[in-house]
């Protein structure tokens, strides 16, 4: 069998499956006290240590698109034990085989064969989130998406799932399937859950730049709901203040500086920043050059934000002083070089 995923095979063994499984089959019913070990056997026998690689970390071994995976091929021999794994599914209902046949099924794009072994186990045991997983995206990659999605909602904790390829997606700068994928895991369930920050983070500042402001202002609060750590209210502030909401970027940015005995030594100098940027953009730069103020051992990127803040409060003594200061601590950087320029300009006006 010929197989592309991670770059995992299946060694053929030279032993007829065919007479292994039929003697594995006759045992059983003389002996049910092997059951289990001879399943094992089998298991090993066979060498499909594939199917325990296919059925954990499911999150990760999703393909760019959800479903189906990337594409499979089967030959003869693949076929002859694709088969006898299903023999062991519907005879011994034996949970790795049963996953197994059906995920080698939905590779080979086969989602009748594929559906009937999951509900096969579906029927036999108690349903867990990755038997209804898989069901689920059978039927969506059979293009039944209405049935997925209903099965789907009977474990909402299917949807994070969904959340957790939205974000590697989103990461990969695949970012048009990654709100695809973050949608779905809403219409399965739309409970908050911390779970979901970096997707309620990511749709806000995406569906922010392309410009669907109502919609990413509902991510955007939906992060701050669940999650009150400073980088989340630094990403919403910052996307909130690209579309214009600057009344609520302030009130975020002051809640969180409000709290700042809660902050770390970073955190803090962090919502000092946060609110600074926002009185800035508002026009109001006596506030933010005080915020600015505040912070604790400003590195050159904050002196640099607190000068250009000084020269647009039109206080140009104290932006060369910054601008110097700059300078000082390490004139190599390109934010020294920049600051460089930019005193020189200044003086050659003066």
């Amino acid at each position: 069998m010929q197989k592309h995923l991670d770059g995992v095979t299946v060694i053929r063994d030279k032993t007829s499956f065919t007479k292994i499984i039929k003697l594995t089959l006759i045992l059983v019913i003389v002996t049910l006290s092997s059951y289990h070990a001879l399943v094992n056997l089998y298991i090993n026998v066979a060498n499909i240590s594939l199917i325990k690689v296919l059925t954990e970390n499911i999150e990760i071994k999703v393909s760019r698109s959800l479903f189906p995976f990337e594409s499979w091929t089967i030959d003869e021999a693949g076929q002859r034990y694709l088969e006898e794994l299903t023999s062991v599914c519907m005879v011994l209902q034996h949970r790795r085989a049963c996953f197994g046949a059906g995920i080698w099924n939905l590779g080979l794009a086969r989602y009748d064969a594929a559906y009937s072994l999951f509900d096969h186990l579906y029927h036999g045991e108690t349903k867990d989130e990755l038997l209804v997983w898989y069901m689920g995206g059978t039927q969506w990659a059979s293009g039944d998406k209405d049935a997925a999605l209903y099965m789907w909602q009977e474990d909402t904790n299917i949807a994070k799932y969904f959340a957790l390829i939205g974000t590697a997606l989103f990461q990969a700068e695949a970012y048009q399937e990654a709100l695809e994928i973050w949608k779905v895991s809403d219409a399965v369930s739309s409970e908050l859950s911390v779970q979901k920050t970096a997707m309620y983070v990511a749709l806000c500042e995406t569906e922010g730049e392309l410009r669907n402001k109502s919609e990413a202002i509902q991510w955007c609060e939906k992060a701050i709901m669940v999650n009150s750590s400073w980088p989340v209210h630094y990403a919403v502030v910052h996307s909130l203040l690209e579309m214009g909401e600057l009344d609520r970027s302030l009130e975020i940015a002051q809640s969180l500086v409000e709290r700042k005995d809660e902050l770390s030594f970073s955190g803090r100098n962090q919502s000092y920043r946060l609110l600074a940027e926002v009185y800035d953009k508002q026009g109001q730069y006596i506030l933010a050059i005080e915020q600015f103020k505040k912070i604790q051992q400003p590195d050159q990127f904050v002196l640099f934000e607190l000068s250009q803040t000084y020269l647009k409060a039109n206080l140009t003594d104290e932006a060369v002083d910054i601008l110097q200061e700059i300078i000082r601590i390490e004139p190599t950087t390109d934010v020294a070089k920049q600051a460089q320029t930019q005193l020189d300009s200044l003086l050659s006006q003066s």
